[in-house]
């Protein structure tokens, strides 16, 4: 979707509507343990970084009132508020289905953390809105790309994690839609936003088919 910044979004239907134009996710193989195991050490890592993005991307905004939002998501994200930080709790969760995840170095997550770190205020604010926008999605892709059964299904769904990510994400998508709102009163703030809007949106694609992207052999798949 090409962006007309002299017509900009604003409504969060309209930046749903640029998220689907992106084709985020891809088909993905159901019922097969190593694609289970490699998106599940692909989340592990980018969550593993979650709360120091966020509180990097915080540190790149000027003004207090805009950084509130990123903040309180970081401070979820590494256990202030539920106890265990999330990237634990998301290994606790693939533990009871017999899934150990690694922390693996990828380019993309660092390419993520150097965009972060040279950002600043509206295109912070994009880049974050973008993380976040589609995060209801993103978990239950997660989900799907787990299980291989209805037994794990169950587990996955009584798990801390899959039940925290489904109740909370609704809030974290309006706080930030709400920055959108309140701070990017100008075309200019506009145009910044959404740069970092667009790469966010950009690394979520990239992201899954990376996760996704295993090889596999004939009598590797389970019928």
């Amino acid at each position: 979707m090409d962006l007309n910044l002299n017509n900009p979004v604003h409504d969060l239907k309209g930046f749903n509507n640029i998220a689907d134009s992106k084709h985020i996710f891809i088909s993905h193989l159901q019922n097969n343990l190593k694609v289970s195991n490699h998106v599940a050490s692909y989340w592990y890592s980018f969550s593993h970084i979650m709360p120091s993005l966020l509180i990097q991307a915080s540190n790149n905004i000027d003004v207090f009132h805009q950084r509130e939002t990123l903040i309180t998501i970081a401070k979820e994200e590494r256990g202030d508020v539920d106890g265990v930080p999330h990237f634990e709790m998301f290994a606790n969760a693939c533990k009871e289905i017999g899934i150990f995840p690694k922390i693996l170095e990828l380019d993309i997550l660092e390419e993520l953390m150097l965009f972060a770190m040279r950002s600043d205020n509206h295109k912070t604010l994009g880049l974050c809105f973008g993380l976040e926008v589609i995060a209801n999605e993103n978990i239950q892709y997660l989900f799907q790309n787990l299980s291989n059964d209805l037994l794990e299904e169950k587990t996955l769904s009584a798990s801390d994690f899959f039940k925290i990510h489904r109740m909370n994400e609704d809030t974290h998508i309006e706080l930030n839609f709400r920055n959108y709102k309140r701070y990017c009163l100008t075309l200019e703030d506009q145009s910044c936003f959404m740069i970092g809007f667009e790469y966010a949106l950009d690394f979520w694609k990239n992201f899954w088919s990376q996760a996704c992207a295993v090889e596999l052999e004939y009598n590797e798949l389970i019928s």
